[in-house]
């Protein structure tokens, strides 16, 4: 058996004990169902793995720490649950892991120390959650992250510095949150950075500066922060600086 598919049954319970002798189980699909809970110890055993799809179930809480042996696993979607805690030090060893959704839970904080030696790791979807405050030191030096995504929580406060070094980030959302003071100076060595939204924040200043020679950029979300007068000035001379980029900004650039 390679693929297993029980998504949109109703499943309130599932045993997976009898997949332990499943080894060459590629793709579970758990998806859109009434799980409350799940032992994941089985999968433990299927080193063929590569998908683990339970969105859309009513989880609480999930350990991740049995995936530690599916070592060609490359995306896990826990999105559309309500987590409010996972438990992550199964992932530290999985280098070939791409893909990773945990949004639209109710996870108020995450610690992102086991993704620091996921080496592959190019998409991970945190939004539509409560969480207040996130380190991104993990991430310092990776080559491999291209989408991080944190819009729709309650951040106030983010440094972004350890993104310094990501040179393959292509889009960071941070949209919807609380975040009052936003320094984008260590944006200004991701060269392949094409989608910056911060829009719907509590921002009375920002600085473009650290943007200005980003080739590849396409679009900046600015809408709906209290930016002052100045913060207006700079982003409207960005924008008529930059044509090909869609700037989104509630100042009056004489549009």
């Amino acid at each position: 058996i390679e693929a297993i598919d029980l998504g949109e049954n109703n499943l309130s319970a599932v045993d997976l004990s009898p997949l332990s002798e499943c080894e060459r189980l590629s793709d579970l699909q758990l998806a859109d169902n009434d799980l409350a809970s799940i032992d994941l110890s089985p999968l433990g055993d299927c080193g063929e793995l590569r998908y683990l799809n339970l969105n859309g179930n009513v989880l609480t809480s999930i350990d991740l720490s049995p995936l530690d042996g599916c070592g060609k696993l490359t995306d896990i979607d826990l999105g559309y649950n309500r987590l409010e805690s996972i438990g992550l030090m199964g992932l530290s060893n999985l280098e070939r892991l791409k893909t990773v959704s945990f949004n639209d839970n109710n996870l108020d904080a995450i610690d992102l120390t086991s993704f620091s030696t996921c080496h592959s790791l190019a998409t991970l979807d945190l939004g539509y959650n409560s969480i207040d405050s996130i380190d991104l030191s993990p991430f310092s030096g990776s080559a491999s992250i291209q989408e991080l995504i944190l819009w729709v929580n309650e951040i106030n406060r983010i440094d972004l510095s350890p993104l310094s070094s990501c040179e393959n980030l292509a889009g960071l959302y941070l949209s919807r949150n609380g975040i009052d003071t936003l320094i984008l100076d260590p944006l200004e060595s991701c060269a392949n950075l094409e989608v910056l939204q911060i829009g719907a924040n509590d921002l009375s200043y920002i600085d473009l500066a650290p943007l200005w020679d980003l080739s590849d950029l396409r679009e900046i979300w600015l809408n709906y922060n209290p930016l002052d007068s100045s913060s207006c000035i700079d982003v409207c001379e960005y924008r008529s600086a930059h044509p090909t980029v869609t700037v989104v900004t509630d100042c009056d650039c004489g549009d």
